[in-house]
C-alpha cells in the first residue's frame, strides 16, 4: 500500500487542479478542496489516515461518478467470480488433458511441443 500510495506523489502536476479539469479555480477553493481531502497534511499523515480508512472499510470514492469505491467493488465481485472459477476450471481441464497427451509419449515431439506451448503460455502476463 505505501509504494501504491507514495506513487501517487510521484505524478507530475497538482491533484487538485487535475480534479478541477477545464474549470476556473482560484487559489481559496484549491486550498479548500485540499483541507476537505485532507491533502494539506504531511505525506506520513494522509498515509496514516489511508491505511485508517481501509481499515474500516473506506476505499474513498471514485472520481467520476463520486460513487464509493467499495460499491464499485460489490459491483464486480459476482462478475470477477465467475471468471475466477471459469479460468481455474479451464485451466484444470485443460492442464490434465495436455499432461496426459504429452505423458503417452515422453521425450517425444509431441512432448516437447506441449512443453514449450506450455511454457510460452505460463509466461504471457494476464
Amino acid at each position: 500500500t505505501l509504494l501504491v500510495f507514495l506513487m501517487m506523489y510521484a505524478l507530475p502536476g497538482d491533484p487538485v487542479r487535475a480534479l478541477a479539469g477545464e474549470q476556473h479555480v482560484d487559489a481559496t477553493q484549491i486550498a479548500q478542496i485540499k483541507a476537505d481531502l485532507g491533502l494539506d497534511q504531511p505525506i506520513w499523515q494522509q498515509y496514516l489516515n489511508y491505511l485508517g480508512n481501509l481499515f474500516q472499510g473506506d476505499f474513498g470514492q471514485q472520481i467520476g461518478t463520486q460513487r464509493p469505491v467499495a460499491e464499485v467493488i460489490a459491483d464486480a465481485y459476482p462478475i470477477t467470480v465467475r471468471l475466477a472459477i471459469f479460468a481455474f476450471v479451464f485451466t484444470v481441464v485443460a492442464g490434465i488433458s495436455l499432461g496426459i497427451v504429452a505423458g503417452l509419449k515422453a521425450d517425444s515431439l509431441r512432448d516437447r511441443g506441449l512443453l514449450g506451448l506450455t511454457l510460452v503460455l505460463i509466461s504471457m502476463p494476464s
